[in-house]
C-alpha cells in the first residue's frame, strides 16, 4: 500500500500554464499553503522565482480571479 501524506499541504499540486501579456508561457505549480512556483521546462522549480515587477504576477492574478472558490 503506498505512503499517504500526512496533511493537505503535502498533496501533489496541480500544474498550471498562463501566458503573460507578451506571450510568454509561465508553467507553476499552485500550492494550497505556499501559492505558485514557477517551473522551469524540465518541471523543477526555478532557482529564481519572478520579482514584484515580473510579467508573471498580472498573468497568474487573472487566472487566480478565474479559478477562486464561489
Amino acid at each position: 500500500m503506498p505512503m499517504q501524506p500526512i496533511c493537505s499541504c503535502c498533496q501533489p499540486a496541480p500544474e498550471v500554464t498562463v501566458t503573460d501579456d507578451a506571450g510568454r508561457r509561465w508553467t507553476f505549480e499552485m500550492h494550497r499553503m505556499f501559492g505558485p512556483l514557477v517551473l522551469r521546462a524540465d518541471g523543477q522549480p526555478r532557482e529564481r522565482q519572478p520579482g514584484t515587477r515580473s510579467a508573471f504576477w498580472p498573468a497568474f492574478e487573472a487566472w487566480r480571479a478565474q479559478h477562486r472558490p464561489t
